[in-house]
């Protein structure tokens, strides 16, 4: 599949699925959170994700759903 077709193909789920229509950067948007978010190791996250830093994967992927001292200390840590 290519872009556009791969982009309809995840309306027409969204549509199926009675949820409101998520493009792929969204999608893996929400799965890289899910994963940090469910406790998953960041470097194992990074590492399904395709990353090469910790940082890109909690800076750009990883919604704060906990607090931004939370996201803070986790990153300071890094």
């Amino acid at each position: 599949m290519r872009g556009m077709r791969v982009c309809l193909y995840l309306y027409d789920l969204c549509d199926e699925l009675e949820i409101p229509r998520k493009g792929s950067h969204k999608i893996r948007k929400t799965f890289a959170t899910q994963l940090v978010t469910s406790g998953m190791p960041i470097n194992t996250a990074r590492e399904l994700l395709g990353h090469e830093s910790e940082i890109t994967t909690l800076r750009n992927y990883c919604f704060d759903r906990n607090g931004s001292r939370e996201t803070e200390q986790l990153l300071d840590s890094i």
